[in-house]
Protein backbone atom coordinates (compact mmCIF):
# COMPACT_ATOMS: atom_id res chain seq x y z
CA UNK A 1 0.00 0.00 0.00
CA UNK A 2 1.25 3.81 -1.01
CA UNK A 3 1.63 5.25 2.60
CA UNK A 4 1.33 2.54 4.45
CA UNK A 5 3.73 1.98 7.58
CA UNK A 6 5.69 -1.21 6.43
CA UNK A 7 6.24 0.71 3.47
CA UNK A 8 8.11 3.77 4.94
CA UNK A 9 9.70 1.51 7.67
CA UNK A 10 11.43 -0.41 4.64
CA UNK A 11 12.68 2.87 3.24
CA UNK A 12 13.89 4.34 6.00
CA UNK A 13 15.97 1.03 7.33
CA UNK A 14 15.92 -1.37 4.01
CA UNK A 15 17.38 -4.74 6.28
CA UNK A 16 15.04 -7.74 6.80
CA UNK A 17 14.81 -10.78 8.00
CA UNK A 18 11.86 -13.56 7.01
CA UNK A 19 11.52 -16.49 9.92
CA UNK A 20 9.69 -19.56 9.40
CA UNK A 21 6.62 -20.42 12.19
CA UNK A 22 9.01 -22.31 15.11
CA UNK A 23 7.57 -25.49 16.13
CA UNK A 24 8.59 -27.70 18.70
CA UNK A 25 9.69 -31.26 17.02
CA UNK A 26 7.07 -33.89 17.75
CA UNK A 27 8.19 -35.93 21.12
CA UNK A 28 6.91 -39.24 19.51
CA UNK A 29 8.88 -38.81 16.12
CA UNK A 30 11.39 -35.67 16.13
CA UNK A 31 12.16 -36.87 12.57
CA UNK A 32 8.62 -35.64 11.45
CA UNK A 33 9.58 -32.15 12.24
CA UNK A 34 9.51 -29.65 9.22
CA UNK A 35 12.69 -28.08 10.68
CA UNK A 36 13.10 -23.82 11.07
CA UNK A 37 14.17 -21.83 8.09
CA UNK A 38 15.59 -18.05 8.05
CA UNK A 39 16.72 -15.50 5.85
CA UNK A 40 18.48 -12.18 5.83
CA UNK A 41 19.24 -9.44 3.51
CA UNK A 42 18.30 -5.78 2.50
CA UNK A 43 15.78 -4.61 0.08
CA UNK A 44 16.25 -2.43 -3.17
CA UNK A 45 13.65 -0.13 -4.75
CA UNK A 46 12.83 -0.95 -8.14
CA UNK A 47 10.70 0.76 -10.70
CA UNK A 48 6.91 -0.61 -11.17
CA UNK A 49 6.57 -2.87 -13.61
CA UNK A 50 4.49 -0.59 -17.13
CA UNK A 51 1.49 -2.35 -17.12
CA UNK A 52 1.13 -2.15 -13.20
CA UNK A 53 -2.23 -0.19 -11.37
CA UNK A 54 -0.13 0.09 -8.31
CA UNK A 55 2.76 2.27 -8.95
CA UNK A 56 2.69 4.18 -6.24
CA UNK A 57 2.40 0.51 -3.96
CA UNK A 58 6.80 0.49 -3.60
CA UNK A 59 8.33 -3.04 -5.87
CA UNK A 60 11.54 -4.45 -4.34
CA UNK A 61 13.88 -7.06 -5.08
CA UNK A 62 15.94 -8.99 -2.00
CA UNK A 63 19.70 -9.14 -2.04
CA UNK A 64 19.78 -12.07 0.14
CA UNK A 65 23.04 -11.97 2.35
CA UNK A 66 22.15 -15.05 4.78
CA UNK A 67 20.01 -18.38 4.44
CA UNK A 68 19.72 -20.78 7.59
CA UNK A 69 17.86 -24.35 7.74
CA UNK A 70 17.93 -26.41 11.01
CA UNK A 71 16.38 -29.63 11.24
CA UNK A 72 16.61 -32.56 12.91
CA UNK A 73 19.83 -35.22 11.80
CA UNK A 74 19.49 -39.14 10.95
CA UNK A 75 19.23 -40.50 13.09
CA UNK A 76 17.54 -38.34 15.20
CA UNK A 77 20.33 -37.83 17.98
CA UNK A 78 21.54 -34.75 16.53
CA UNK A 79 20.44 -31.00 14.87
CA UNK A 80 21.85 -30.34 11.74
CA UNK A 81 22.86 -26.65 10.78
CA UNK A 82 23.23 -25.75 7.03
CA UNK A 83 23.97 -22.00 6.18
CA UNK A 84 24.66 -19.50 3.32
CA UNK A 85 26.53 -16.28 4.07
CA UNK A 86 27.42 -14.18 1.48
CA UNK A 87 30.66 -13.61 3.45
CA UNK A 88 31.75 -17.45 4.06
CA UNK A 89 29.90 -19.20 2.16
CA UNK A 90 27.97 -22.71 2.60
CA UNK A 91 28.74 -23.99 5.86
CA UNK A 92 27.24 -27.53 7.82
CA UNK A 93 26.79 -28.30 11.42
CA UNK A 94 25.87 -30.26 13.80
CA UNK A 95 24.83 -30.11 17.15
CA UNK A 96 24.18 -33.25 19.88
Amino acid sequence: MGDSMKLRDVRRDPRIAVHSPTLEPPKEDPTAWPGDAKMAGSVVEIAAPPDSPHVDAGFFRIDITEVVLTYVGTPADHLVIESWHAGRGYQRRTRA
